[in-house]
Order: C-alpha cells, then sequence, then structure tokens
C-alpha cells in the first residue's frame, strides 16, 4: 500500500526542502531554533504536515493584515 504525497502526515526533510522551496541549511537552522515544527522519532526528524500548513497560514495572515 502506497501513501500519496497529498495522504502523508509527516514529511521528511527532504520532501520539507522540496515543498517549501528552501534550502536545506534553511530548514535546519528553523528546525534547530524551534521555528519549525517537527518531531523525533527514532533518529529521524520528521515534519507533521498539518502543522507545516498551520505555519504557513500565519505568514499568510499576517501579509492579509499588512504585516511583514
Amino acid at each position: 500500500m502506497t501513501v500519496s504525497d497529498s495522504e502523508k502526515v509527516l514529511w521528511t526533510q527532504l520532501e520539507v526542502i522540496k515543498n517549501l522551496n528552501l534550502g536545506k541549511t534553511t530548514i535546519q537552522n528553523m528546525t534547530a531554533s524551534g521555528e519549525l515544527p517537527s518531531i523525533k522519532i527514532g533518529r529521524r526528524r520528521l515534519y507533521p504536515v498539518a502543522q507545516i500548513m498551520e505555519w504557513i497560514s500565519t505568514f499568510a495572515a499576517s501579509d492579509a493584515n499588512g504585516n511583514a
């Protein structure tokens, strides 16, 4: 059974890089600072898709309100 990208609950770091169009170092820095939501399962760092979408929506909301 294969899960499509639209059904995934967690993204890997490479999927975050691809989907957010950001660099590896930027993602690593944002993860280390706690700015980008992530969880650690074993040795893997994974990114909850729903929380990332909420995180992105905060930027869209602040842009709509004229905030930077």
